[in-house]
């Protein structure tokens, strides 16, 4: 027993030797590295690395001194590299750390709170709580995000109370967090999936809509599957005769100047109809306003506005009847919306590369735009139109310059939405739309009712109607009311 005893000592003592050394040797690698970063942290070029090899200790003291000195450096890539290295913190002490920040920092609570995102341990669900009750909305929005990702049940109590919110954000945004922690979401945020360059609904406080008048607008192209449904619905209500004639034509499969006159548009007529059309579905209480860009930038009002009926005219003439520049100045359309307080969301609305600009360089928009959000919350979405009609089949040549041509485009408005917690879009129709195509389900579900009815009504209705209609009406007050109907995509470009 005595010889155990002893064994047992001496095993105990090597433990604890073992674990001083252990303890010994990081506090040596802690204080090298503490020592290199204090003395060389001033030098740009090895600012990165000291970063690296902070973030890489995992420890504490590293964290608080990352904290303390680059998080909110000058420099914008210290301050992302910082940011970085401390959202892969997994040390309980450093996490712990990082989330009694969000207690206890006032004006830089939000950074803080975007961390609660990315690390896990003691403390983190508690602060999510805490921010959840802040005042800014931007920190409240940082922590529906986190709660979302941590899916803890704890926090639905919290998040159902946002779903009143008087901000249509935050209130969808916590309609997000309370299904992803296992709760039920309102009827009104189960959204049907997104159709064109818009979402089915937009939930915003304040949106500013930056909307591209470039030459490259004025291309024509197709109406696509889920706009040609509505037009040829339109057609076959209002004017029954051009419905059958395009429709018979369509099934010869034969190029007419019918289709190109009904069906055919502009990028800009579409994206002014597209732009009215969503933004009738926000709330009321949301702020909206337009800029529109292209050699320079013009606001559509002074100051941001609730929309009123008379209000989407006035949106549509804006931005579809106006004449285009040759030019594309991104770069200063979002420098004006960038100093616009208490925005939260901004769609970019466009079908190329900023040219013919002051700032061409797309590697500088993202890094300034990327510095300019860094400290704010504004989610930026960006649309694409790139589709394109020339009448015919497209060739095969042509569609390989079409896809080099592009790649560029949608590689830089990935990136823009990427880094701005936005969402990308992009449509493209190369050539002619099928009509039988676009409108088979619409039919199918009204041939057990409307064969009842056609033939009827259209006996009774057409020789009477028709012929005083065509000539008197068609030509004279189509272009007047065409803009002001919401059911119809303006064929034939800019009325």
């Amino acid at each position: 027993m005595k010889k155990a005893s002893v064994v047992i000592g001496v095993l105990l003592v090597c433990l604890v030797a073992g674990q001083v050394t252990l303890a010994g040797v990081s506090a040596a690698k802690w204080n090298a590295a503490r020592k290199k970063f204090l003395k060389n942290h001033d030098d740009p070029q090895e600012l990165p690395k000291l970063i690296e090899e902070l973030g890489d200790l995992n420890d504490k003291r590293a964290v608080e001194l990352l904290c303390k000195k680059t998080l909110f450096h000058d420099e914008l890539e210290a301050r992302v590299l910082t940011f970085e290295a401390l959202a892969s913190t997994t040390d309980p002490d450093a996490v712990k750390f990082l989330a009694d920040r969000v207690r206890r920092e006032g004006k830089r609570r939000l950074i803080y709170t975007r961390l609660l995102q990315y690390i896990s341990g003691e403390k983190v669900v508690d602060n999510i709580k805490l921010a959840l009750k802040d005042k800014r909305w931007e920190v409240v929005s940082a922590a529906l995000e986190a709660a979302r990702k941590h899916k803890d049940k704890s926090l639905l109590d919290t998040l159902k109370q946002k779903l009143n919110d008087k901000n249509p954000r935050l209130a969808y945004e916590a309609a997000l967090a309370c299904e992803a922690c296992g709760g039920e979401v309102p009827e009104k945020y189960k959204l049907p999936a997104a159709e064109g360059i818009f979402p089915a609904k937009i939930f915003s406080n304040k949106c500013l809509v930056l909307f591209d008048t470039s030459d490259d607008m004025e291309t024509r192209m197709a109406l696509p599957a889920h706009a040609l449904k509505q037009q040829v619905q339109w057609l076959k209500a209002k004017y029954p005769k051009r419905y059958k004639e395009l429709m018979t034509e369509e099934k010869d499969e034969s190029e007419s100047e019918k289709y190109e006159k009904n069906c055919v548009i502009t990028r800009q007529t579409y994206c002014a109809q597209a732009t009215k059309r969503a933004l009738l579905t926000l709330e009321r209480a949301c702020e909206v306003n337009i800029i529109r860009y292209s050699v320079g930038s013009a606001f559509w009002q002074r100051k941001f506005k609730k929309l009123g009926k008379k209000d989407y005219d006035s949106i549509y003439n804006f931005t579809g009847n106006v004449m285009t520049q040759p030019a594309r100045d991104l770069f200063e359309a979002l420098r004006k919306a960038m100093k616009v307080e208490d925005i939260d969301t901004i769609y970019i609305v466009t079908c190329g590369l900023p040219t013919g600009a002051r700032v061409e360089d797309t590697d500088y928009i993202l890094s300034w735009l990327k510095a300019a959000n860094y400290e704010r919350c504004v989610r930026i979405h960006t649309a694409v139109v790139l589709s394109e009609y020339r009448g015919g089949k497209p060739t095969d040549e042509y569609k390989l310059a079409y896809e080099k041509a592009k790649e560029p485009v949608l590689e830089f408005y990935r990136k823009i939405a990427g880094q701005n917690d936005g969402k990308f879009r992009l449509l493209v129709q190369l050539g002619r739309t099928p009509l039988l195509a676009a409108t088979a389900e619409p039919e199918k579900e009204g041939d057990k009712k409307e064969p009842k009815k056609e033939p009827e009504k259209e006996p009774k209705k057409e020789p009477e109607k028709e012929p005083k209609k065509e000539p008197e009406k068609e030509p004279k007050k189509e272009p007047e009311k065409e803009p002001k109907k919401d059911d119809e995509w303006l064929p034939g470009g800019r009325k």
